[in-house]
């Protein structure tokens, strides 16, 4: 089979979801810097009345940026399902770890007060996304399933910076 046999009957190449692709790696680089910048909580006690809990949020800073680091990466390289899966993993990681801090009757020092949204919500659009990303389909709508958690967290630092900057502290 010569090269121009088979580009005639070649099947067309899927879109590559360019829009997709940059919102992810977008998400997936804010993801990144948030889990860098709490590799530095790994190793302070927070006094939990359950070891398994401490344990538990030490391996989630030790994950996370390795999630995000390879959510980031296969966005950038057209990998956009790998990427939504990957993004679906930190999500219900993050909601897991929060949860799991409710065990003994206290929250994350740094967590905000939505248990809603953080413990049934997110996850449920997470797992959504999973599915949707699984099965190849719709993947714009999975894409924004996945990032609801981090724009939902952004959002307010954007106000507050644009507020800063067009009036001053």
């Amino acid at each position: 089979m010569t090269i121009a046999e088979t580009a005639q009957g070649a099947q067309p190449a899927a879109p590559r979801h360019r829009g997709l692709r940059i919102g992810l790696a977008a998400i997936a680089a804010l993801e990144l810097l948030d889990a860098m910048m709490r590799v530095q909580l790994l190793l302070p006690d927070y006094h939990h009345p359950t070891d398994f809990v401490q344990a538990f949020t030490a391996a989630y800073f030790v994950l996370a940026p390795l999630v995000s680091g390879a959510a980031l990466l296969l966005a950038a390289i057209g990998r956009v399902r790998q990427a939504i899966l990957a993004l679906a993993l930190l999500t219900l990681l993050t909601c897991l770890l929060q949860g799991i801090w409710l065990i003994g009757g206290s929250e994350l020092p740094w967590a905000k007060g939505e248990p809603l949204l953080r413990l049934f919500i997110f996850p449920a659009a997470a797992i959504a996304a999973a599915a949707l990303a699984a099965k190849n389909r719709w993947l714009a709508v999975a894409g924004l399933l996945v990032t609801m958690p981090t724009i939902y967290s952004w959002v307010p630092i954007v106000f507050f910076t644009v507020g800063v900057l067009i009036y001053g502290a």
